[in-house]
């Protein structure tokens, strides 16, 4: 990283959080190596997960409909423009700050388990109602990503492609095996096809200026880490959980440590400093490994835990994105699912 790239961010020469920040990451993701791939036959021939998606029906249709015209801003005005939030036509970039908008884009944040249901009515051999609504709730994530012209949901989309093709890879037939790799195919082109799209509209045309800014975000992340430290910017922890804690909307975020990526640590250090971020560390990689190695049998809650463990570790390559109302409640009900899910499978009704 050459300092002129750096323009706008002050350059900390602690090597303290240089050496921290990799060790964090390396302590994030060491429970993974005891991830299980646990056995799905209880998703078999199961009745209850049909009426789930029935339910979830019209609710999913709803955000898909209530979303899909704010997109339209991102392809008249284009990406850059949404991004900045001003210039000609400004007026229309923002969804209304409505109950509504608050539940259509939080139905559309589920699009993970949209997408584990998807695999699941294929490899079960579903029928096409089930299966169609399951696309369809992917499609409202693709759209709630869209309508705020960001790149990185069609990253995510194909991190979660890979997971569920590992965890359902023992139940496919050569059949199923050969619709789930044309569909991963076509879904990761499709993905790669937005997300050049909004890169080049951003940050301008041609792949050098393409390679270039996608290198930027990866590379600055540990300077970005590194300023804050250098800061003692500590905000509490209000900042990624507003839900809970009054003040994050008193926040001043224009500075740019505050909107490049710093990875996960980036916003855990604004939510409790140093040693929040060494107590989280620590807490998760005990907590998550035991619970890997030993509670691989608790299967909706197990499947739950893996997908938000999944989604906050790669996500959290760029940024904590969950730090907001929308994103506690996201987890809140990600985490109510698995558990009413779990009792109600075992419930002989």
């Amino acid at each position: 990283m050459k300092p002129e790239y750096l323009f706008r961010n002050t350059i900390s020469y602690d090597y303290l959080p240089y050496i921290l920040l990799p060790i964090f990451c390396y302590f994030l993701i060491l429970p993974s190596i005891f991830i299980r791939r646990i056995n799905l036959d209880f998703l078999f021939q199961n009745e209850k997960i049909n009426y789930l998606i029935l339910i979830l029906f019209p609710f999913i249709i709803f955000s898909l409909f209530y979303l899909t015209p704010y997109t339209f801003n991102t392809f008249i005005y284009g990406a850059e423009s949404m991004r900045a939030g001003g210039g000609s036509g400004s007026e229309y970039f923002m969804l209304p700050p409505t109950k509504l908008t608050t539940f259509a884009v939080g139905i559309a944040m589920f699009y993970p388990l949209y997408l584990f249901f998807l695999f699941q009515q294929i490899v079960t051999k579903g029928s096409k109602l089930l299966i169609i609504i399951m696309i369809t709730g992917v499609i409202s994530g693709i759209i709630g990503g869209l309508v705020f012209a960001t790149r990185d949901r069609f990253i995510y989309i194909i991190f979660y492609l890979l997971l569920f093709y590992w965890l359902w890879l023992p139940y496919f037939d050569n059949h199923v095996k050969l619709i789930v790799n044309r569909t991963i195919k076509f879904s990761i082109y499709i993905c790669f096809g937005f997300f050049s799209w909004i890169t080049f509209d951003r940050f301008g045309d041609g792949f050098s200026e393409f390679f270039k800014s996608t290198l930027f975000y990866y590379g600055a992340q540990p300077y970005i880490f590194a300023e804050i430290y250098s800061k003692s910017q500590v905000h509490g922890l209000n900042y990624i959980f507003p839900l809970f804690f009054d003040g994050k909307g008193l926040i001043d975020k224009s500075s740019p440590e505050y909107w490049m990526w710093g990875t996960l640590f980036q916003n855990l250090f604004f939510s409790g400093g140093i040693l929040f971020c060494i107590i989280f560390v620590l807490f998760h990689s005990i907590f998550s490994s035991t619970f890997f190695n030993y509670f691989h049998r608790l299967n909706f809650i197990y499947l739950i835990y893996l997908i938000l463990y999944f989604q906050i570790v790669s996500h959290g390559v760029f940024y904590y994105n969950l730090g907001f109302p929308g994103g506690n409640n996201y987890l809140i009900g990600m985490i109510f699912f698995g558990i009413v899910m779990f009792f109600f499978n075992k419930a002989k009704v």
